[in-house]
């Protein structure tokens, strides 16, 4: 297994990759040690499937319990979840989907407007179809249907910040704050609602309502659509990333915002 320091969800997702189970769930718990919240159960989860695609049941479901113990909430995600088909024949298994289900309620009541959040992921539902679709057929009714719901997706989050400013975490749970910054983030016909978006994300980030990596993702989409040079190596062009402001320490820039190196972002788009 590679050295703690060098350890990182890239490397666990790689790990995965390669059907390395056994070092990916260990990636995946040295993770988890190291990181907070959504990120660390969502880590434990991960392990939890590396074990069980190991043949290790009995450690996926210890690590599904602690994964529920840190709050884990995704109830229906791990009740259809192919990875943990075999955990779900063990004895255990209905007492963590009643502890899953009850941590997805308490999740749910926690939201300022879970209804939306409901709303964000079957529209992003929707769009990544609409994408997929795009990506193989790539025809002109394709074309269009992207376009639609890019068209409709802005539309809505105009509404959405109107009515709230960002939506982050505290309205939408972190997911639906992640649908809501793919929505913008493909909204590039509007590249002045992209920027107020941006300003409204920013003091967010420090306040744990949005994550680092989105608002470093839209931070670098809005100055490519502005002819600037980005900041954080988010976007490429062609088979390269896009032009960089200060390059030499862009990777402790990334850093900052919880990204990976430049190196292990480009070999993870390659896989």
């Amino acid at each position: 297994m590679p050295l703690a320091a060098t350890i990182t969800p890239e490397s666990a997702e790689a790990a995965y990759d390669a059907k390395n189970w056994s070092e990916c769930a260990a990636q995946w718990l040295a993770v988890s040690e190291r990181a907070t919240g959504e990120q660390k159960t969502g880590a434990l989860y991960d392990a939890a499937c590396c074990y069980a695609l190991d043949g290790r049941v009995d450690a996926a479901i210890a690590t599904l319990e602690l994964a529920f113990d840190a709050g884990y909430w995704d109830a229906e995600h791990a009740v259809t979840d192919e990875d943990l088909a075999a955990a779900r024949t063990h004895a255990k298994w209905p007492a963590l989907e009643a502890r899953a289900k009850a941590n997805f309620a308490a999740f749910e009541k926690s939201l300022v407007d879970p209804a939306l959040r409901r709303e964000l992921l079957a529209l992003a539902e929707r769009d990544q179809k609409a994408r997929a679709a795009l990506a193989s057929v790539g025809d002109k009714p394709a074309i269009e249907a992207v376009m639609a719901i890019d068209r409709e997706a802005t539309a809505r989050m105009k509404e959405v910040v109107a009515k709230y400013g960002w939506p982050g975490k505290r309205i939408v749970g972190v997911d639906g704050a992640n649908a809501a910054w793919f929505f913008v983030q493909h909204a590039d016909a509007d590249l002045a609602f992209q920027k107020a978006c941006l300003a409204q994300m920013e003091p967010l980030v420090a306040a744990g309502e949005v994550t680092g990596k989105d608002f470093a993702y839209l931070w670098d989409r809005v100055a490519i659509n502005e002819g600037r040079k980005q900041r954080y190596g988010t976007q490429f062009d062609g088979d390269d990333i896009a032009p960089l402001e200060d390059p030499a320490n862009v990777d402790a820039r990334r850093k900052s915002v919880g990204l990976s190196t430049l190196a292990e972002y480009k070999a993870s788009a390659r896989r």
